[in-house]
Formats: C-alpha cells, sequence, structure tokens
C-alpha cells in the first residue's frame, strides 16, 4: 500500500501542532507496515524528521517540492501554494505505474481542490481539520464554501478530526456520504511519569499556542483568585503573546511563569512534570471542531486535565475523567484548579486514569485507522 501525505507548508515548522501531526501520523504509518511518500516545502537539506527529535523512516521518501518561483527567479520572495501544486503535478506524471500512490492523503482544502481540478486518476483522501467557509474572513468566505462544497462531494474519503466537525460539514453542504472520524493522537511513555503529588499546586501546566480562541487569557485571569502558593507554567507562544499575557497578568494570587517557544520533546519533558494542565479554549471558531495534540499529550504525561466544557472535549474524556469548567469563566477555573489541588489523592487517581485512556490514542492506532479507510476505498475503486 502506498500512501503520497501532501503538506504544502515547511517542514520543519517550528510551534506548530499540525507540523507535529503531520511527522508523528506520517512516521506511525510506515512503522504500520505502508510505503508513504511526503511531500513537502523544504527549509534547508536537513531531514526534517530530525528537528522532532524522530528518525525518517527507512520506508518513506522524502519529496520536497518549492514553493518559489524557478530559476533565477526564485530570489524573489514570491511563495506560491500554486507553485507548489504544479511541481507536485510534474513529480506524479514521472512515476511509472508500478510507483504511483494508492491515495494521496491532503488536509489543506486550496491543494485538495486543484488535484481534483487535475484530474490526476489517483484517489484523493481528505483530513478536514475545520469548516473554512465560517472560520475565514467575510471577504473569503464565500470562495472558500465553493471550494470546501467540491472537495467534500468530489475526495473520495472524507475524514474529519472530531464528531462534532463531521456532523457540521455533513448539514452545512447537504452531503449523504458518510465521514470517517479520527482524532489526533500522541506518544505513550512506556511508564506513567513520576511527579510530584505532594504539592499538585506547585506543578500546574498550559502548553500550547496564545491564540485567543485558546482561552490561555482566562487562565492568566484565574491566578488571582489562587492562592499565591499556587504556581503556573505557561509554555509556548512567541515574544508578543507572552508580552500580552503578561501586561494582564494580576499583581497578586497565583505565581505564573512563562517560557516561550519549546521543541517537542523540550515540551514533552515539561508536561512529564506536570500534576494539573489546563484546557481552557473558549467557545467557537476553531475551538467547535479542534481535537487538539495537547489534550492527547496531557493524558499521555499522566496529568489531570481541567478542561473548558466544549462537546468536542467530551468526544475523548467522560465526566468523570477531568474537572469541567464554565468556559470564558476564570473563577469557575480557578476553583475548579483548587478542588484538585487540594486532593492530591485524587488528583494523582485521575492522572493515572488518563495515562491508561491514552493508549487509544497512539499515532500507531491513528495510523491503522487511517489504513482501513484506505483499504476500503481500494475495494471501492
Amino acid at each position: 500500500m502506498r500512501i503520497l501525505y501532501l503538506f504544502p507548508e515547511a517542514l520543519p515548522l517550528p510551534g506548530k501542532a499540525r507540523a507535529v501531526q503531520v511527522i508523528k501520523t506520517v512516521s506511525a504509518l510506515c512503522n504500520a507496515g505502508c510505503s508513504v511518500s511526503l511531500a513537502y516545502v523544504p527549509v534547508s537539506t536537513q531531514d526534517p524528521f530530525k528537528y522532532y527529535d524522530q528518525k525518517c523512516p527507512e520506508n518513506l521518501t522524502l519529496v520536497p517540492l518549492s514553493r518559489s518561483l524557478p530559476g533565477m527567479l526564485s530570489k524573489l520572495p514570491l511563495k506560491s501554494g500554486a507553485l507548489f501544486s504544479w511541481r507536485l503535478l510534474r513529480w506524479l506524471s514521472s512515476r511509472t505505474a508500478n510507483s504511483r500512490p494508492d491515495a494521496l492523503y491532503v488536509r489543506h482544502i486550496k491543494l485538495a481542490a486543484r488535484l481534483l481540478a487535475a484530474n490526476v486518476n489517483i484517489p484523493i483522501i481528505y483530513e478536514a481539520h475545520e469548516l473554512f467557509a465560517d472560520t475565514a474572513p467575510a471577504s473569503k468566505q464565500a470562495a472558500l464554501s465553493k471550494l470546501e462544497q467540491l472537495v467534500l462531494d468530489k475526495a473520495h474519503t472524507v475524514i474529519a478530526i472530531t464528531h462534532r466537525l463531521a456532523d457540521c460539514l455533513t448539514e452545512r453542504y447537504g452531503l449523504k456520504r458518510p465521514i470517517a472520524v479520527i482524532p489526533s493522537a500522541t506518544d505513550i511513555p512506556a511508564d506513567i511519569p513520576q511527579k510530584n503529588w505532594k504539592n499538585p499546586q506547585q506543578h500546574i501546566m498550559y502548553a500550547g499556542s496564545l491564540y485567543g480562541w485558546k482561552g490561555v487569557d482566562d487562565l492568566v485571569a484565574a491566578a488571582a483568585y489562587l492562592p499565591t502558593d499556587y504556581r503556573i507554567t505557561v509554555v509556548g507562544g512567541d515574544p508578543e503573546g507572552i508580552a500580552r499575557l503578561m501586561a494582564n497578568s494580576p499583581q497578586g494570587g497565583a505565581q505564573i511563569i512563562y517560557l516561550d517557544h519549546r521543541s517537542h520533546p523540550e515540551t514533552q519533558a515539561l508536561l512529564a512534570t506536570a500534576c494539573i494542565t489546563i484546557l481552557p479554549n473558549r467557545a467557537g471558531s476553531v475551538s467547535e471542531f479542534t481535537s487538539p495534540l495537547k489534550l492527547f499529550e496531557y493524558m499521555a504525561q499522566g496529568c489531570a486535565v481541567v478542561a473548558s466544557d466544549l462537546p468536542v472535549f467530551r468526544e475523548i474524556l467522560g465526566e468523570q475523567d477531568a474537572m469541567w469548567f464554565e468556559q470564558g469563566n476564570p473563577a469557575d477555573l480557578a476553583q475548579k484548579i483548587k478542588a484538585l489541588a487540594m486532593n492530591n489523592e485524587q488528583t494523582q487517581q485521575l492522572g493515572n486514569v488518563l495515562y491508561a485512556l491514552a493508549h487509544q490514542y497512539s499515532w500507531l492506532a491513528r495510523a491503522k485507522a487511517i489504513l482501513l479507510q484506505v483499504s476500503i476505498l481500494k475495494k471501492q475503486c
């Protein structure tokens, strides 16, 4: 079975969870016995897997494709997804019958539409991560709606990362076809990390980017309602985002430590020391459909989770699997953090439960779910 995985963006792509998902998914597909080619935009001649502390699989073919103009014109600052698509189509046309992929796997709506328009005669699997027509600027919504309708109608298989997204796509575009749901995943440590469960209030952590819809501002505001011996570590984000949060940090309450972007292995090492982890997403926008890597990584590192009470998170976590708080309510968030911190035995038990649950969401399990869809597709074609 041969899959061409398409990622028309730079690799490595520091600070972006989607790049981690691509690297980990491709590695897992190879480990599951699939022959994979990865088309991507190279940053340098370096193997992009090295940045993520991953060994490039032996059964993986790297296909670096530029988004720049050809020849001497490449010095111009122009970058275009259309140029990536053009080079991709040339590469596909050079394949022999025995080396052509059995399926193209794509998560970018514009690239999927270009491939469909080009009639590449290879089945296309589209992995949906959001409803683009609703989350795009108003000026682009109509055009993206047409693209989304085309891809959802014509792609041979559609995969969504959450049931909520699958339902919204089906309703919005009047789809009659089924949409497979395959959430994000995580690496699972061989053993649950050992933590300082005697003082969980000192080991509270958020890891990820600092966009408004992520709700980190609410976590910062919640610090005002917590005792001074509580410590919150915020890992990730750019200098501007950190400066914004620091400017809004309360004068009293819990101590907040801000760490800028860390590599994926460094972030995992930090999470291994965390007792209580926070998933503070606000309702609406991308949060309506998200399947965040951080949730599964919190679980795999044996952390207790305090989460916004959003439907997409309840697709993974049951009522007793997390401490749920009212999204957008810092006071309620602080109350739920305290409820865990004041009962270290309950908190440790919750971490144990989530570590066990995380095994259902390994990268290998995700790869096998994808390959099942490919197998179904091959039988249909």
